[in-house]
């Protein structure tokens, strides 16, 4: 028996794949790049409007931080004026009267012939003439607060300065039975240096008041001026050296970290200092 065999020559039954299906699978392709693409764009637009309103809350809130702190800097300055302007007036109301005792000491001086009362004359002038000069740097409030003063250092004779200083002390220590000592250095005692003496004297004036004021009756005050010949820690060598001693209360050695803190707290002092012993510092 005899037939007809018929032979499939189609691309797939000779084992390969018809073009038309790669065109199917390249669209698909496109289709999920494209979709994808959007969703990555909706995603970057979504997430760049959330940080430009961001952004933008920040810059609202750094704006209204930038008003506040101008606003407070007006204040500030408003609040600096008036001050520098009532210590103005304040200064020029102390001046009048120190003017006045000014002229009637300077009279007393070059009158009189008691050797005692031009002493204690040219103490109240001397004292007279260092409130003139803490009048003078009230003025001057402005610069101090810019930072635009300066030492005004000259050569002066510093054994002469410091005891014209410590003269004026001499009264209200012996009213509160205390001796005043003053130790010259060795050799002929000429000591001169720069410095500047108003700010010199006015630290002598600070320390000499709280010696006073620490110290009890029966005790002594002893100032001494040495000149160091060699050189050490602490001094080179040709310096000199002021040193204030007293007899009176010491500062508790838990206590000298706060020597230069005004805001310290001033009642943890010990039981053995009263209310007069503690400053306004």
């Amino acid at each position: 028996q005899t037939g007809t065999v018929q032979h499939d020559n189609t691309p797939a039954a000779n084992g390969f794949t018809p073009w038309w299906i790669y065109c199917i699978y390249g669209l698909v392709f496109l289709v999920l790049l494209f979709l994808w693409d959007r969703v990555r764009s909706r995603t970057f637009l979504r997430e760049k409007s959330q940080l430009e309103e961001t952004v933008n809350k920040k810059e609202i809130e750094v704006a209204e931080k930038n008003a506040q702190l101008i606003r407070l800097s007006e204040q500030i300055e408003d609040i600096s004026r008036l001050r520098s302007g009532f210590f103005a007036s304040i200064s020029h109301e102390f001046r009048t009267p120190l003017t006045l005792i000014l002229g009637p000491l300077q009279k007393l001086m070059s009158e009189s012939d008691d050797p005692e009362i031009k002493r204690k004359a040219g103490i109240m002038l001397r004292n007279t003439k260092q409130l003139m000069e803490l009048v003078n740097q009230l003025l001057d409030l402005s610069k101090l607060r810019s930072g635009e003063v300066k030492l005004k250092a000259a050569k002066h004779p510093l054994v002469p300065f410091l005891k014209g200083i410590l003269a004026s002390y001499e009264i209200i220590a012996a009213q509160r039975d205390l001796e005043v000592i003053f130790k010259e250095p060795d050799g002929n005692g000429k000591i001169e240096i720069y410095f500047d003496a108003a700010k010199l004297e006015q630290g002598m004036i600070n320390i000499l008041t709280n010696t006073l004021k620490f110290s009890t009756p029966g005790g002594r005050i002893t100032l001494m001026v040495s000149e160091n010949t060699a050189a050490d820690q602490y001094f080179p060598f040709g310096s000199v050296e002021i040193t204030l001693s007293d007899t009176g209360l010491e500062i508790p050695g838990n206590q000298l970290a706060y020597l230069f803190n005004r805001d310290h707290d001033k009642t943890t002092e010990p039981e053995t200092m009263s209310r007069r012993h503690l400053g306004a510092g």
